[in-house]
């Protein structure tokens, strides 16, 4: 199982940064995990509320331990 998170940063001070986990996951394979971390991305970019931010990365994690 996979977990996807994205990492967004203020455009004017790229040190100050956050992390924005997905709440829909955990997803069965990398693929469907980047698939979330990517439509998570556009969300992001494409939320008026956001505009200050940009998304600096994104990555999925394996998880263990928890089975569907």
């Amino acid at each position: 199982m996979f977990e996807a998170m994205i990492l967004v940063c203020l455009i004017v001070d790229t040190s100050s940064c956050k992390v924005f986990e997905d709440m829909r996951g955990p997803y069965e394979t990398i693929g469907q995990c980047n698939d979330r971390a990517a439509e998570m991305t556009i969300e992001v970019m494409n939320n008026p509320e956001l505009s200050k931010f940009v998304v600096s990365g994104a990555r999925c994690d394996k998880i263990s331990g928890l089975k569907t």
